[in-house]
C-alpha cells in the first residue's frame, strides 16, 4: 500500500496489460492479435459508444 499507484498510462501499467492479453490469448486458445484486456477508463469510454 505504500508503493505509488500506477496510472492506466504508466508503461509498466501497458506492460502488465500486454502479459493479461497473453494470458486471455492461451486461455481462449486464440492468436487473434485483437484480443484486448482493457483498463477500466477504456470501457468506460466505449459503453456509450455502443
Amino acid at each position: 500500500m505504500a508503493r505509488p499507484t500506477l496510472g492506466h498510462l504508466d508503461p509498466m501499467f501497458v506492460g502488465m496489460m500486454d502479459e493479461v492479453k497473453a494470458m486471455l490469448q492461451y486461455a481462449f486458445q486464440t492468436k487473434n492479435e485483437l484480443t484486448m484486456a482493457v483498463s477500466a477508463p477504456v470501457l468506460r469510454a466505449w459503453k456509450p459508444a455502443l
